[in-house]
């Protein structure tokens, strides 16, 4: 789990529940090197599975410790598309009476853009159960159709291309353009892997609602920090 912080208040608001392998004799493997393997194995709708459950029965867990938690989670565009997808988490929130606007599902930009009326009726399948969706990897062009405003969503995540190079100011004014656009649509923006103060600064400036990186907390195992601690 690696925490959001909101930058307005320098407090924990949400966290996103990471997936990883740890093979003994290797150690830790990122899901860039095991994710693809899962799709061409066609074990990726399993792992997606598993990856939700695992999120859910964390926030169910907290709260009845009184501590209500909000989590993202990525999911895969063939897992978005599967034909019975959408019953099976109709069927898990459900079961566990999750509370509205706990679970985020993350949405990559690419996939979104080649499959935007299936992804949007997915999401909007889902939006009275409480669901909230974020778009990741966002980073806008000129030649494409605007998602911000055809998707329910409430958060959108900067591109990690973005926030490396805050150094160029077409960056820079492409990122407070994208935030004033996303603010006038009631959308939140978060600034993903933040790793030092002046990117964070910079972000702030921009209007950036969020930020997540090791400049708050690596990703841990477990839940270790307090939502709504302060750590900024």
């Amino acid at each position: 789990y690696q925490p959001k912080v909101d930058v307005k208040t320098g407090r924990i608001c949400g966290a996103e529940a990471l997936v990883r392998w740890d093979l003994s004799e290797r150690g830790i493997i990122l899901p860039s090197e095991f994710i693809p393997l899962a799709e061409r194995s066609n074990l990726i709708i399993e792992l997606d599975r598993w990856s939700l459950t695992q999120a859910i029965a964390t926030v169910v867990k907290h709260k009845a410790e009184d501590d209500e938690i909000k989590l993202f989670v990525n999911q895969s565009n063939v897992t978005l598309l599967d034909g019975e997808q959408l019953a099976w988490l109709k069927n898990q929130l459900k079961a566990y009476s999750l509370h509205s606007n706990a679970l985020v599902i993350e949405i990559n930009h690419n996939d979104a853009l080649l499959n935007r009326q299936s992804i949007k009726e997915f999401c909007h399948a889902l939006v009275d159960d409480g669901i909230q969706f974020c778009l990741s990897r966002y980073n806008p062009r000129n030649d494409e159709p605007n998602l911000l405003t055809t998707l329910p969503l409430s958060y959108v995540k900067l591109a990690q291309g973005l926030t490396a190079d805050l150094g160029s100011n077409k960056t820079r004014d492409d990122i407070k353009v994208m935030v004033d656009f996303a603010h006038r649509n009631g959308l939140e923006v978060i600034g993903h892997s933040v790793e030092d103060a002046q990117s964070a600064a910079t972000l702030w400036m921009s209007g950036i609602d969020f930020i997540q990186g090791n400049l708050v907390q690596s990703a841990a195992a477990t839940l270790e920090f307090g939502f709504d601690q302060s750590v900024l």
